[in-house]
């Protein structure tokens, strides 16, 4: 899987910009089901 950079909206202590991960680390703090994850 090739090394790709997702923006991802987090926002720990009051950030409110989004930041960017690689996204394996992405993919290792999405829950078990996407399609749950992606419906929020």
């Amino acid at each position: 899987m090739p090394k790709r950079l997702i923006e991802v909206a987090l926002y720990p202590g009051g950030r409110r910009e989004p930041i960017s991960l690689p996204l394996s680390e992405v993919e290792d703090l999405l829950p078990e089901d996407p399609g749950a994850f992606m419906s929020m």
